[in-house]
């Protein structure tokens, strides 16, 4: 069975008896019974593991009755020969569709285990099996080996440590290919495998919790054991080579959680048919309909196949805006003007939340709306690693400079909404005294250009779009407040335990709201220390520009014979603001102890330390009671989130928040005159050059720097550096870098352009203020308005700019009056990105998007390994898409095995069209275990068989040694 959304979390329980075992407690219990009890314990996937034997008939008839509910697969449980005073015991799993009774034949006869065989050793209790012999039987016919573990009963820990041989029996136990998986009795075992006996034995075997129920009335976890599987023993095998990442003991695995508290970020699945009025005769998609799982989803297919198609689907439908760069729904393929096929399909898709989108293929992107998915066409990748990256405002840069802004503390972004302002904000007071003036006119600029900017509908449009948005992820919140659990009753046992849990809880939120209001002191303090350095910074500046005056002035009052001091006398008192700047920094350092969780008296410490106490106390209450405990938990959470829904008029990206940002547009007009009136003001004063700001850029770049040398994905051959430099810029050799002269204005045209240009500046003065100022109205004048007609005509500013220009940008070239812009150099290895070859900026580029890039929306990479080779896939990428989708939804377009194979996709999507039936394209989607969807695998991902030796469990996961039913007779 191929089950279509690939592997996703299910609870397996992998150990568990029948009244086929001897010591079992209630002989009457049926069939039925337990795969009625299995099912509503929400068990997906059972191992019958009775003792000594394997009961045919049964496990064939729990495998009927649980058919399209539970996967049964056969066991058997044996007693070794290894121990002290109590046994070592072991357990062999097979395949659910293997030849039973030939596999069972074969091992009681190999292992001693026929009813004689028992009989003559005196009964049950007497029946050992050397574990060696058995081990190399199972695997033999296709099987795996469990051995309990940990402080489980009858575990391998029953071996003593005290004999050096001991030791070593336990050792080879481990590592010589005898045990395949550890079945621990604790969930604190694990800590003990993980820290001692794994780094000692230089491996990592699977961890699972089981059951080992006797009797299916009293079925009870001791907690969860999750697979990320198909529940099937081809997802076992594959489950057991990444043990890390596909089995979890706990609730609930981390992803599950994220998925549920973030349905608005998780594609549910697309569906692409023909529209209704359509009398296409070729078939292309017919009645598509894909679930999509919510980790890491590898489409893959012959050239030409339909990948890219299905991919940029996907992204429109989720208003990607990398439209541009489609190649499938491109004007040049399906969406041809003349014959345009997009025409005739539309999409839907479907989000975790229940919301329903639907487009037509051919309908554009609504570049003011929110992007919902992140898509990386092919041709947008080229694009960008092809580029060469050598100015602030190119693709690359651009994009670098989005995921470096996501990897700032939020204490130390100081309220500034992008990288751009918040260095704005930190250059502003540490410049000289002209350079002050020009900081001030940068953000004179930046208000005027912001402000420019709001006025347009498009802008009104994006804020009312973003506001729906919002509103709808709070309604869709409201729908999910957990049912209400009545208490239970005060009369009950657990009486005492209640109090003494609300007694935790209450000092649960008591301590979550000290880390809130220390987290809030946090960032309060960084403004306000930040606010104390910008003081001392002007302070500095006075003093130096103050400096200058005297020395200019001594030397004029030479002649007057009088004495500068008696003139103009200055005190600077730095001392206040510099304690009021140590009070605000060490408060911040305080705030920050009290949540540091690597502090045994930190409030993080005590929260988690709470924590283990209430989950410790509510495990030791009733049904009722444990139920009504995990409903206030859930109620409180739901209420945070509401809380952080709605916000406030200071709290980006929240309800209140955008109605308080569309409220303020009536008053911009007012503003925007006063803000143009302070700005002319500004330029009268400007009389110098900027000076460098190298140190506030790199000391903002920190938290990427640190990343780049503290994380193993890229510290080697990614050791990313930062630098600044100045880019001069003269004013009529530069106008036409910013102004575009194929855009309807008064420099439309290229010769034409420049004439009109070269008139304005040759009419005035550059000499004097009045000079300035008149050409500085003239050339905005020009810009505002159309002057190539006798009438003018209004021409938006920022709509004569070149692609990629700012229009806060092109102000600070025209006002500053020497043209000085200071820019950052991202460098590799010594190399600034103009000297990078275009895979090693590809490289760069998606290791940002997957690692550092904050944003939790899905993720289409169109071919990733295009321009990279294959050993910077396997070393950097490899790792980084597996960080990835544990956070968030990753699709990704390959034919590298490295990426779908290594990566351990959980669903795979493979591609084909059918050219001479109407260009028909199937899709053919499962887990990378199931044997359909692995030998496609193998034969589209040409050679990647060989090519992963050490792999080879991810191919035909076990169909090399399984005994099926056509090979009953096999010896």
């Amino acid at each position: 069975m191929r089950l279509e959304k690939g592997s996703v979390w299910r609870k397996w329980d992998l150990h568990l008896h029948t009244p086929s075992s001897f010591d079992y407690e209630d002989k009457s219990i049926t069939d039925e019974q337990i795969i009625k009890k299995l099912v509503g314990a929400g068990i997906r996937l059972v191992a019958i593991t009775d003792h000594h034997t394997i009961d045919v008939e049964r496990i064939t008839r729990l495998q009927q009755l649980g058919s399209g509910k539970i996967t049964v697969l056969p066991g058997i449980e044996l007693r070794s020969e290894l121990g002290g005073s109590d046994t070592v015991h072991y357990i062999g799993i097979f395949p659910e569709n293997c030849n039973l009774t030939y596999i069972w034949d074969k091992l009681r006869n190999e292992l001693n285990l026929t009813a004689e065989d028992i009989q003559k050793k005196g009964g049950h209790d007497r029946v050992w099996v050397s574990i060696w012999k058995a081990a190399k039987s199972i695997h033999k016919y296709g099987g795996l080996v469990s051995i309990h573990a940990g402080k489980k009963s009858n575990s391998i820990e029953e071996i003593s440590n005290k004999n050096l041989f001991q030791q070593t029996i336990k050792k080879d136990l481990l590592t010589k290919n005898v045990v395949d998986i550890l079945e621990i009795g604790k969930v604190d075992d694990t800590k003990d495998y993980e820290s001692i006996v794994f780094p000692s034995i230089n491996d990592y075997l699977p961890l699972i919790i089981c059951s080992d129920n006797h009797r299916i009335t009293d079925y009870l976890l001791k907690e969860n054991c999750w697979f990320r599987a198909d529940p099937n023993f081809w997802g076992l095998r594959q489950a057991i080579v990444e043990p890390i990442d596909r089995i979890y003991i706990g609730e609930k695995p981390p992803k599950r959680i994220s998925v549920a508290k973030n349905r608005t970020r998780y594609i549910q699945s697309i569906s692409v048919k023909q529209t209704a009025n359509s009398n296409l005769e070729e078939i292309w998609f017919d009645n598509i309909k894909i679930d999509l799982n919510h980790d890491l989803v590898s489409i893959i297919g012959n050239k030409g196949s339909g990948k890219s198609a299905l991919a940029e689907v996907i992204g429109l439908l989720g208003n990607t805006h990398s439209r541009d760069s489609f190649s499938f729904l491109s004007p040049t393929r399906f969406r041809q003007p003349k014959n345009n096929l997009a025409l005739h399909f539309e999409g839907e898709i479907h989000w975790a939340n229940g919301i329903t989108q639907t487009k037509n293929l051919n309908d554009n992107i609504n570049l003011n709306a929110p992007e919902q998915i992140k898509c990386i066409p092919q041709g947008l990748f080229e694009e960008i690693c092809n580029e060469v990256a050598s100015g602030e405002d190119s693709k690359f840069n651009r994009e670098l400079r989005k995921v470096i802004y996501s990897h700032v503390p939020e204490p130390d972004r100081l309220g500034k909404d992008s990288l751009d302002d918040l260095l704005e904000h930190l250059t502003d007071e540490i410049e000289d005294a002209i350079a002050i003036l020009q900081s001030q006119l940068k953000e004179k600029n930046q208000q005027i250009a912001d402000i420019e900017k709001r006025l347009t509908s498009g802008y009104r449009e994006q804020l009312l779009n973003q506001l729906e948005e919002k509103k709808a992820e709070l309604a869709t919140h409201e729908k999910s407040k957990p049912e209400t659990v009545s208490p239970p009753s005060t009369e009950d046992a657990n009486k005492q335990a209640s109090e003494q849990l609300n007694d935790l809880k209450a000092n649960i939120l008591k301590t979550e709201e000290s880390i809130a209001e220390a987290r809030e002191d946090i960032s309060a303090n960084a403004i306000k220390v930040s606010s104390a350095e910008k003081i001392l910074e002007q302070l500095n500046n006075f003093e130096s520009q103050y400096k200058e005056f005297k020395r200019q002035l001594i030397s004029n009052l030479e002649e007057f014979g009088i004495s500068f001091d008696t003139i103009v006398t200055l005190r600077i008192e730095r001392k206040p603001i510099e304690e009021k700047a140590t009070f605000y920094r060490d408060s911040r350092q305080k705030a920050e102890n009290l949540i540091n969780s690597s502090l045994d008296d930190g409030l993080s410490v005590k929260l988690v330390n709470l924590q283990d106490q209430l989950h410790t106390l509510q495990n030791k209450l009733d049904e009722p009671s444990r139920l009504y405990e995990a409903y206030q938990t859930e109620l409180r959470t739901w209420g945070i989130t509401r809380l952080a829904l709605v916000g406030d008029a200071g709290k980006v990206g929240t309800v209140l928040y955008f109605e308080h940002q569309i409220s303020e547009l009536e008053e911009l007009p007012k503003k925007l005159a006063n803000a143009r009136e302070e700005r002319l003001k500004l330029v009268g004063e400007i009389y110098s050059k900027i000076q460098s700001l190298a140190d506030v850029y790199k000391k903002l770049y920190t938290p990427v720097q640190d990343f780049s040398t503290k994380n193993d994905i890229s510290k080697e051959t990614f050791a990313l550096q930062f630098d600044v430099s100045i880019v001069d810029q003269g004013f009529e050799q530069h106008f036409f870098d910013w102004v575009a002269r194929n855009v309807v204005g008064s420099f439309y045209g290229s010769e034409e352009g420049h004439i009109t240009l070269k008139k304005i500046i040759e009419r005035y003065d550059f000499n004097n203020w009045e000079g300035v100022q008149a050409f500085l109205d003239d050339l905005h004048d020009h810009l505002e308005y159309d002057k190539r007609q006798s009438t003018s005509t209004p021409s938006r500013v920022e709509a004569q700019l070149r692609k990629g220009k700012e229009l806060d940008a092109f102000y600070d070239f025209i006002y500053s009056l020497d043209y000085l812009r200071p820019r950052y150099i991202l460098k590799l290895d010594d190399k600034e990105l103009s000297q990078l070859s275009p895979g090693e900026r590809g490289a760069l580029l998606l290791i940002f998007y997957l690692l550092v890039d904050k944003a939790s929306i899905p993720l289409i990479i169109d071919q990733p390994e295009e321009n990279l080779d294959n050993q910077t896939v396997y070393q950097h990428l490899v790792n980084a898409i597996k960080q990835a989708k544990n956070r968030r939804q990753v699709i990704i377009v390959t034919h590298n095995p490295n990426l779908a194979v290594v990566c351990d996709s959980e669903q795979v999507i493979c591609c084909s069209i059918d050219k001479k039936n109407g260009n028909k394209i199937s899709y053919l989607t499962g887990s990378i275990e199931n044997p359909e969807v692995n030998q496609h695998v193998i034969d589209i991902l040409e050679g990647t068989k060989p090519a992963f030796t050490n792999r080879r469990r991810k191919y035909a996961p076990f169909q090399d040694t399984v005994i099926h039913d056509d090979q009953s007779n096999a010896a």
